[in-house]
């Protein structure tokens, strides 16, 4: 899954000027997504213009209870201590989606079909292979299926 995480975005280093927050600067890792790749994935990745007062004193709790400062960010692969962590933003501020990254020009050329607002509830298999997909819609439950393949994306909060 590596190779596919970091050459699925583009990092734009944060903007220090914009950062409201004297205290909340960091370090991270530039080299995490894409480095060294020819070209970046269409996901725009970057640390907000906005840091909240909070944090500054947040680092300073997970200090008082042993969790020091994760120096590169957890985009780095070291999840322990505290850290900014990275959004989907552009530079210019707006927000960067899989569905305006990835989606919306998968949607004109092929044959993708998307259904929102529902839950899967079971990866139906046959001979080792994903055929369907057991799901509901407003409390209806039905079973997709494809001939091809089965892509489930799902998000953690429903999304």
């Amino acid at each position: 899954m590596l190779p596919f995480f970091l050459k699925s975005a583009e990092l734009s280093p944060p903007n220090w000027l914009k950062r409201a927050t004297p205290k909340a600067t960091f370090t991270y890792d530039p080299t995490v997504f894409c480095a060294g790749l020819p070209t970046c994935g269409p996901l725009q990745v970057s640390y907000a213009n906005w840091a909240d007062p909070t944090n500054t004193w947040f680092a300073v709790a997970l200090q008082a209870i042993g969790l020091a400062k994760n120096p590169l960010g957890f985009n780095s692969g070291f999840l322990s201590g505290g850290a900014y962590t990275t959004e989907t933003i552009s530079p210019q501020a707006v927000r960067s989606s899989s569905e305006s990254s990835y989606l919306a020009e998968a949607l004109q050329w092929t044959q993708i079909k998307v259904y929102n607002r529902t839950l899967a509830s079971k990866i139906l298999i046959s001979s080792g292979k994903a055929t369907g997909v057991s799901v509901s819609t407003g409390g209806t439950s039905y079973t997709l299926t494809a001939r091809k393949e089965v892509i489930l994306s799902a998000g953690t909060f429903h999304s």
